[in-house]
């Protein structure tokens, strides 16, 4: 029931945590990291974890074709591991086992109930590079604490952040304002038409 909820509303997470996340990039954008704000790194964390649980949510709540695109789905995994990519370079290993057990969730979720989402990009592709990146940080973290501070800092870097959480917001209110389908801003690409 809640999780029902949680899924129908998802338009509403993207915004809200694509919000934060504009705000967020911003403030990494023009301060040191030691002068950035607890608040909104402590935010970005939750909101980053919400983003990595919400495609399994989604998946497993929503059974109806049309209101989500898998694309959508792989931008909450994009915006999500770009908030929580500064906590992941200060605790690799566990947020990156957290991340492969929310990733193994999606995909065992998305097998179990066999839906594929709108017949635009395959479950299975958008599958494949989630846990594509999830390997490569995983590689990274066992082998390459450089490469993985490296690949944390691309993630975490604020014009980064504040591009895809721009995204998101946009992505969530053309969505939820009925301006386009569930395909938001790939409709005008020619997706859905």
């Amino acid at each position: 029931m809640v999780l029902d909820i949680i899924a129908q509303n998802y338009t509403i997470v993207l915004i809200v945590s694509g919000l934060l996340g504009v705000i967020l990039g911003i403030d990494r954008m023009f301060k040191k990291r030691e002068e950035e704000s607890k608040v909104l790194q402590g935010l970005g964390f939750v909101f980053g974890f919400i983003l990595l649980i919400m495609p399994a949510i989604i998946i497993y709540s929503i059974d109806q074709e049309g209101v989500y695109s898998n694309y959508t789905l792989l931008l909450m995994f994009l915006v999500g591991l770009s908030l929580l990519a500064r906590p992941m370079k200060d605790l690799p290993l566990a947020v990156t086992l957290s991340v492969i057990v929310a990733l193994g969730g999606f995909i065992g979720i998305a097998l179990f109930v066999g839906r594929d989402g709108a017949s635009d990009l395959p479950i299975t592709l958008v599958a494949i590079i989630m846990l594509f990146v999830v390997f490569i940080i995983l590689i990274a973290t066992l082998f390459i604490e450089k490469t993985l501070d490296a690949v944390l800092v691309v993630l975490g870097w604020g014009p980064l952040i504040t591009i895809l959480s721009l995204t998101s917001v946009v992505q969530g209110t053309l969505i939820l304002a009925g301006i386009t389908n569930h395909y938001g801003i790939l409709y005008y690409l020619g997706f859905g038409q």
